[in-house]
């Protein structure tokens, strides 16, 4: 269910989407801080602003919406724009910020949806052991450039999980960013996460 609804209709808050998100409570922010989202349990709203790609106003709507679960003490907050990888950086986020990203990563990405899709998709965990011409050829198609065995090999577990979050082979040519409406750091560290990439 997309994320809009969920807040509408199960959860029954108001759902703002204005172009830009000015601030109208507290100290105005610092110069160059760009408001994303806002939770305002008062007026029951969750505000989203539309200048955003869609997969960061989507991931920072759950994040909101976690906040409205998660810390029911927590009246009034806005956050910058978050796209989902700022829940691996864990150093200078409090511990509620970081409860906020998991629980929009669990609802933005299913784990047991998540985890089937990958299956059918490639038919087990893609580990350096078992990368294969043909994994190659299918992740260089979808880079658009040449990546041999021994790149994905060699290169980082996050170069891998980023490639296949990208790569549309399969599932009527979607790849798991767009099935999931999801950016490709939150999609490579969910992979990572649910231990599907290794």
């Amino acid at each position: 269910m997309p994320c809009e609804r969920i807040i509408t209709l199960l959860v029954n808050l108001k759902l703002e989407e204005p172009e830009e998100i000015i601030p109208d409570r507290g100290p105005h922010p610092k110069a160059g801080y760009q408001i994303a989202g806002v939770l305002d349990r008062e007026l029951g709203r969750i505000v989203s602003a539309r200048k955003f790609p869609l997969p960061c106003r989507r991931f920072t709507m759950l994040h909101e919406l976690g906040h409205y679960f998660l810390h029911p003490d927590l009246l009034y907050h806005r956050d910058a724009p978050l796209i989902g990888s700022e829940r691996t950086e864990v150093r200078g986020r409090t511990r509620e910020e970081v409860e906020a990203d998991t629980f929009a990563a669990e609802v933005l990405m299913p784990p047991l949806l998540t985890a089937n899709l990958f299956l059918a998709k490639y038919g087990s965990v893609i580990s350096p052991d078992e990368i294969d011409e043909h994994l190659a050829f299918r992740l260089s198609t979808a880079a658009m450039q040449t990546i041999s065995v021994d790149m994905l090999v060699d290169g980082s577990r996050r170069d891998r999980s980023r490639l296949i979050a990208v790569e549309g082979h399969g599932h009527a040519g979607r790849s798991f960013v767009e099935l999931f409406g999801a950016s490709k750091e939150a999609m490579a560290i969910r992979l990572e996460e649910l231990g599907l990439v290794l």
